[in-house]
């Protein structure tokens, strides 16, 4: 593949890492990497999309080669979503039966993946054919489940990759991969919609604290009592809140996002991100996400275009009204 990389050693596991990274922390970066070691993955992947740091990165993982064999793939630019596909391709070349996809900024608790797999054995016995319906198992960590700890749930509208087990063989049978044209935001929802078409079940594996997740760079937890007096809110910066508002208005007229979801999802982000950047280039994100939406012109776009840089007065509104989540 043009552009690529590769720099591995041999080994394989029953269930393989997919991490996917870009100009990660280190310091957060080696904390995803123990705690894979600490839920006996054996193998990663690790699929780059074009980090300053690569050195660092190479440098971390060779800190980590007595305790995990990792192969190094290097895409050469910012290839958004495309770099899991990387990485679900060569598990399948490899012989991997599952693969925990990961962002460079998830940390796993002490073996949730062991036992999720271990719950996934204990109902493949007890009942054959829910179990070879399982698709994703996702890693979840929500109080509002809390109740089923433990269990499997299935879900059907949200969900998200990095915490997911995959199986591969559900993908390669009936060729799903991850639609690139959409770079980040909802890939996710569409690639476990279309895995639930093919009449599979994606489930959450609940446990306390499983993962933890900072949600990307772009995102920010903002608290704002006058709006949401019980809890915070996720600022999303306008270059990635134009990927919401188009890629799921591509899912909602296509039929695999429900209107309800989508109107809240929209009005959820575009609140927050009013107070903070403004009513005009709040507009302006919602109506071009909107057009290239309806008229599916899809794709990586140059976040300058909708200017998704902090400016001096969007600082300074943060500085008012919000306080990160500790």
């Amino acid at each position: 593949m043009k552009n690529q990389k590769y720099y591995y050693s041999m080994g394989m596991s029953k269930c393989v890492g997919i991490i996917w990274v870009y100009n990660p922390s280190i310091k957060e970066f080696s904390k995803v990497l123990e705690s894979l070691v600490q839920n006996d993955i054996e193998r990663i992947i690790i699929v780059d999309n074009g980090s300053k740091n690569r050195s660092e990165i190479i440098a971390l993982l060779s800190n980590f080669e007595r305790r995990l064999v990792s192969e190094f793939i290097e895409i050469g630019y910012n290839s958004g979503v495309h770099a899991l596909n990387v990485g679900i391709s060569r598990a399948i070349e490899i012989g991997a039966k599952w693969v925990l996809l990961l962002d460079d900024d998830t940390v796993l608790s002490p073996s949730v993946v062991k036992e999720a797999l271990s719950k996934y054995d204990e109902l493949c016995l007890k009942n054959r054919v829910i179990c070879e319906k399982i698709a994703v198992i996702n890693l979840h960590s929500s109080r509002k489940l809390s109740k089923y700890i433990h269990r499997f749930i299935p879900f059907y509208i949200a969900g998200q990759f990095s915490g997911s087990l995959v199986r591969l063989d559900v993908v390669e049978k009936n060729n799903v991969r991850i639609r690139e044209e959409f770079f980040l935001d909802q890939a996710d929802f569409d690639f476990f919609n279309r895995l639930r078409a093919h009449g599979y079940y994606t489930v959450y594996f609940v446990k306390k604290d499983a993962i933890w997740h900072r949600m990307g760079k772009a995102m920010k937890w903002v608290k704002c009592p006058m709006i949401k007096p019980s809890g915070v809110w996720i600022y999303e910066n306008p270059f990635r809140f134009y990927l919401i508002v188009r890629n799921s208005t591509v899912l909602l007229t296509e039929e695999r996002l429900q209107p309800s979801f989508y109107i809240w999802q929209i009005i959820n982000y575009l609140i927050i991100l009013m107070l903070i950047d403004g009513v005009l280039l709040t507009l302006r994100t919602v109506i071009l996400g909107l057009s290239h939406g309806l008229f599916k012109r899809l794709g990586y776009i140059d976040p300058s275009i909708i200017r998704s840089k902090y400016t001096p007065r969007n600082k300074e509104a943060l500085k008012r009204i919000m306080k990160d989540k500790r």
